[in-house]
């Protein structure tokens, strides 16, 4: 009965069983634990919650009564109960790199299970779920969320300190951690803890108070709620009190704070901290002097989605800053407006639909239209508020022209789109489409991971496939319960694909050129960004991997003036590509049935110079092609390609002279 308990007991932290507990708290087999190591193990199944990881403090007393208890069974000795006592109950953080990672990809899984299976299957069943995850990838991108994250925070200002109490709440607050102090660290000199004091309860039972004080590592990187202890006007720096030690807070690890507080020029410390304040902090440096950098939580969220082409396995996915703040996904749960991030598809089946080319000419003129029940007036505008007369149609999307977008979606019809977007598991009952022309500019609300997978459709040639989160279900026998098959169905033709590729791998050079600098990779994509900087996207893509990025509030309110998606979303996703993407080599798929030609940038006719040399038409090698000053090299579905030159081009009509001379 008691070989079953053991390997049967909850452990806390989804493990069951001694071995497990063993293996996730320290790294070793039940076989290899020291004393101090089984009795705490031993003082988990009573109280799962009370474990190493989610409260070491309560865990350290229950610990010792596990030791004081074998000592007088006489399984100890006083000497061997002592020397264990010493040891902490923290468990191995170097070999549990994985734990508590991928919580909202774990969640979504059980959710996606349960509502298939039911909750006892799951829970009664003996499951083996195989997921889509690189848990490699994963742990990147969320370290890359939360830096990104982070950052956007950090350009709203501070917030001011995590906590301040008045006087006479704090002087009785310190009188009680003075005596933690005592207790926990000077007694047991556990230099090696410090505390956290971001859960810390206000209570006149010492006992109750203590339990809420969190003991945590002292490695760098790690973040903690602690105490000012000093203020240092003339060095500009602070004394922060961390429980076993303290740790200085010089002005380069809180400058971000001086740049921009509340509208304020701050010029020392005690314009910011009051002696006594609680602040989080981040460790930085553990090895002589302990030195810490100011640092809040972020009140900015957002998602990170990859997916694999060659297949649409989701390889990562983080749906927020911090789960145990938030379980709310915002890959998968949220729902928002993508911005101008959606253009590529309407101009995908413009092309696709051979009303227009990469190089015909759309009109970017002042629009006004006008709803005859309601009398109301629409005027879209761009957002340089400037209007270019007629460009091709490259250039429009380079440039992410809002007029020239609305223009191809009158072409095109709303109906083409809506079908599309339907397509594409975008247009739904749970988020349907608008059905008018704001689509262009991005009003539709959308799910992040429906959204980012629908780019998936331009690496793959136009074949779209739904994102696969669970690839195999396995029963207790070994019994195949469910097995994901991959569902593919051209939706668009893969030249039109590949010529949306050609333009945004255009935009990745010319409009984000500075910021991929290091980056000698086939790479496309998009910015986004909904109206008064609200939401900020970035999707793009390699030829193996899609990975979009979403940054923006709970409440759908402004993140801030010019927080578009090139500078809120887009420096997340170069984080994260820059450490995944393996091989420079590997292209894009170009189709059969496409032609290239040389044709002016402006007009979108054939460049008079190259056509003399009679290269154009055949055999064009556009690997060695060097070009004339004012032309680019583009590409067309076979049969769309343009056949005058600009000599031989109409003159433009008189009222697009007007339009520029205005």
């Amino acid at each position: 009965i008691l070989h079953v308990y053991l390997n049967h007991i909850y452990s806390g932290n989804g493990v069951y069983g001694i071995e497990e507990a063993s293996q996730l708290y320290y790294g070793v087999s039940a076989f290899l634990l020291t004393v101090s190591q089984a009795a705490t193990l031993a003082s988990i199944p009573q109280s799962p919650k009370i474990n190493p990881i989610s409260d070491p403090n309560r865990v350290y007393y229950r610990r010792n009564y596990i030791l004081d208890r074998m000592k007088i069974d006489n399984f100890i000795s006083l000497f061997e109960a002592n020397s264990a006592k010493k040891d902490n109950v923290v468990f191995s953080v170097e070999k549990n790199r994985y734990l508590n990672k991928a919580s909202y990809f774990a969640e979504t899984i059980r959710k996606k299970i349960i509502k298939k299976f039911g909750y006892n299957k799951l829970y009664t069943g003996g499951l083996k779920i195989y997921s889509s995850i690189d848990i490699n990838l994963q742990l990147l991108a969320e370290k890359a969320i939360k830096k990104g994250l982070e950052a956007v925070d950090k350009r709203r200002g501070y917030s001011g300190p995590f906590r301040r109490f008045k006087d006479n709440e704090y002087k009785n607050i310190t009188t009680k951690l003075n005596i933690f102090k005592k207790r926990i660290f000077y007694i047991s000199k556990k230099n090696s803890m410090i505390w956290d004091l971001r859960k810390l309860i206000v209570s006149k039972n010492i006992k109750q108070f203590m339990k809420t004080i969190d003991q945590v590592p002292l490695v760098a990187g790690k973040r903690v709620v602690a105490l000012v202890k000093e203020i240092y006007d003339n060095s500009k720096s602070v004394l922060i009190d961390l429980g076993s030690t303290d740790a200085l807070l010089p002005l380069y690890g809180m400058k971000w704070v001086f740049n921009v507080y509340k509208n304020q020029i701050l010029k020392k410390p005690s314009d910011l901290f009051m002696v006594g304040d609680f602040v989080e902090v981040i460790i930085k440096n553990v090895s002589t002097k302990i030195i810490v950098y100011l640092t809040q939580k972020p009140t900015v969220q957002g998602s990170l989605v990859a997916i694999n082409t060659n297949n649409n396995d989701v390889v990562a996915m983080v749906g927020g800053y911090d789960f145990l703040d938030s379980k709310f996904n915002r890959a998968t749960q949220a729902k928002r407006q993508p911005g101008s991030s959606i253009k590529p598809f309407i101009y995908a089946i413009a092309i696709d639909s051979e009303l227009v080319t990469a190089a015909s000419l759309i009109s970017d003129v002042p629009k006004v239209y006008v709803n005859s029940k309601h009398m109301s007036k629409w005027k879209p505008k761009n957002h340089t508020k400037k209007y270019l007369g007629d460009i091709t149609l490259r250039r429009c999307l380079l440039s992410s022209v809002n007029t020239c977008s609305i223009s191809l979606l009158e072409m095109i019809g709303v109906e083409t789109i809506l079908n599309f977007a339907t397509s594409l598991n975008l247009n739904t009952k749970s988020s349907p489409f608008p059905k008018d022309l704001t689509l262009a500019l991005g009003s539709p609300d959308v799910v992040p991971l429906n959204f980012i997978n629908a780019f998936t459709i331009f690496p793959n040639m136009g074949i779209f496939s739904p994102p696969i989160l669970i690839k195999q279900i396995k029963e207790l026998n070994g019994k195949i319960l469910f097995q994901n098959k991959i569902n593919r169905k051209q939706v668009l033709r893969p030249e039109s694909a590949y010529i949306i590729i050609n333009i945004l791998k255009d935009y990745m050079h010319k409009v984000l050129g500075k910021n991929f600098s290091d980056m000698k990779y086939n790479l496309a994509g998009k910015t986004g960004t909904s109206n008064n900087w609200r939401n900020a996207w970035f999707v793009g893509f390699s030829p193996e991997l899609v990975v979009g990025v979403y940054v923006g509030n709970d409440d759908n309110t402004s993140l801030g003036k010019f927080e578009y998606g090139l500078k809120a979303a887009m420096p997340i996703w170069n984080n994260f590509m820059k450490k995944v993407i393996k091989s420079k080599n590997i292209k894009f798929n170009e189709p059969d049935g496409l032609v290239w030609r040389v044709v002016d940038e402006n007009t979108g006719l054939l460049s008079e110079e190259i056509f003399k040399k009679n290269y154009v038409l055949y055999n064009l090698d556009i690997n060695n092609l060097k070009l004339p000053n004012g032309t680019i090299l583009e590409a067309f579905i076979e049969g769309t390609e343009p056949t005058l030159t600009v000599k031989e081009s109409p003159l433009p009509p008189i009222e697009l002279f007007e339009l520029r001379n205005f």
